[in-house]
């Protein structure tokens, strides 16, 4: 049958009884199935845009693509947040080339229209020619997204009016978004500088990669031995935090484990990845965990790791360091990818380059880690010929509380995909396996 319909509901295989979970090689290949994404998917949910901490006074903005648009996103002079489409009505050029800064006006270079950072279009020159016809200058301000919310610091948008709330989309997504935020009792904040980067592999593999546990002691073997370089024995895991994979809703997942953690955390685990001279500050972290939370939650945020990803396209890495990764496909095989790294607010500056060193190691541009996940990523994608038919997810289905190893986190998000490129015809249960 070639009823393009048809195809989309069959591009998964779930089946409970059996523990069977197949995804259709075409999903990953298939040229018309990403432009229906553009429409089901990237249309119809909410994503992030921006920290709060980019934007720290009245008049600041960032400037940035996401969900393929660019967007500005920018403070008033009342310090309110708007999310502006960054395309002057006049012609459609960019107003802002900067990507980040602060000013009270966005100028297009091409006619010299100007708006002010509510959206506003605010100065015309020669504005006289437009005397006596039908020209309506409030209508011709910069368009905006019609949703902006926040969560944690976290801001995210819309382009629906009659979206959900930002809190019923995040689930229980947002029981990790608070152990994250938790770390630094004064806030986090977006360090200076970004690595944006490319992989030449479908959306929906990079979005599996950041909480696919399975893969790391085979794939990361290099990284695994430099840890045991510095120390690192088999780590057994707490009995209150056993390993675990989640399915937290509305496609978002994330995995949680010790592995590892005790290497070191800036959030309050000093560990023999860090140098000596930061045991004091890291201790004291932790202290002050204890006293804002309680011993067993102090313990949870600043001594366990977890990966957190956001349906469809944003990742929390809350490991040694805790780092933003934000990704959008430009075609069906190709992504652009754009990390940030958070500090805590207020912390030493020993503490502040610490954190970056480390993040060059893990998961940075010249870390053990990435490259080996950008390189097998485009095998994969090399190798998903016609003859392959499906990609098998099963893994743990049968398990009664999945490890962080099994695939729930993974098909937790097939399943909201598919509910989404099919318009609902297909849906499935929230607790499924």
């Amino acid at each position: 049958m070639n009823d393009p319909e048809h195809t989309l509901d069959t591009l998964i295989e779930d089946n409970a009884d059996s523990g069977t979970f197949r995804v259709h090689v075409k999903a990953f290949t298939d040229p018309a199935i990403f432009e229906k994404e553009k429409q089901r998917v990237f249309r119809k949910t909410w994503f992030y845009a921006a920290h709060e901490s980019e934007l720290p006074t009245p008049e600041s903005f960032v400037s940035r693509k996401v969900a393929g648009q660019s967007l500005i996103i920018s403070r008033d002079a009342n310090g309110e947040l708007h999310a502006l489409i960054n395309a002057c009505r006049h012609r459609g050029a960019l107003v802002c080339r900067e990507d980040a800064g602060s000013s009270k006006l966005f100028t297009c270079p091409y006619h010299g229209w100007s708006f002010d950072t509510r959206g506003a279009l605010v100065g015309i020159p020669g504005k006289d020619a437009y005397e006596g016809t039908g020209f309506d200058r409030k209508a011709f301000g910069l368009v905006r997204m019609p949703r902006i919310e926040r969560y944690r610091g976290f801001i995210f948008v819309h382009s629906s009016a009659d979206a959900e709330p930002l809190s019923d989309f995040l689930a229980e997504a947002r029981t990790f978004l608070d152990l994250i935020a938790d770390q630094a009792p004064e806030g986090l904040e977006v360090l200076p500088g970004s690595h944006r980067y490319a992989i030449r592999a479908n959306w929906k593999l990079v979005s599996e990669n950041g909480i696919d546990s399975y893969h790391f002691r085979t794939l990361h073997r290099r990284y695994l031995g430099f840890m045991r370089s510095k120390g690192a024995q088999s780590l057994s895991s707490d009995d209150a935090f056993p390993p675990k994979g989640c399915a937290l809703g509305n496609g978002h997942g994330a995995d949680e484990h010790q592995n590892l953690a005790a290497m070191g955390r800036f959030a309050g685990c000093w560990g023999p990845l860090f140098p000596a001279f930061l045991k004091p500050d890291i201790e004291t972290n932790h202290a002050r965990l204890e006293r804002l939370h309680g011993a067993r939650r102090a313990y949870r945020i600043s001594h366990v790791n977890r990966s957190l990803r956001l349906f469809p396209n944003l990742y929390i890495l809350d490991h040694c360091n805790t780092t933003i990764r934000c990704f959008f496909p430009t075609a069906v095989d190709e992504v652009e990818v754009t990390e940030w790294v958070l500090g805590a607010k207020g912390e030493s500056e020993t503490l502040r380059r610490e954190r970056l060193r480390t993040h060059s190691g893990l998961p940075g541009p010249a870390s053990f880690v990435s490259p080996d996940d950008i390189d097998t990523l485009e095998s994969c994608q090399r190798g998903l010929v016609p003859q392959l038919e499906w990609l098998d997810y099963s893994r743990g289905m049968k398990r009664a509380e999945p490890l962080h190893t099994d695939e729930l986190q993974l098909r937790s998000f097939y399943r909201h995909w598919h509910s989404l490129m099919t318009n609902d015809r297909v849906s499935y249960p929230q607790n499924a396996r």
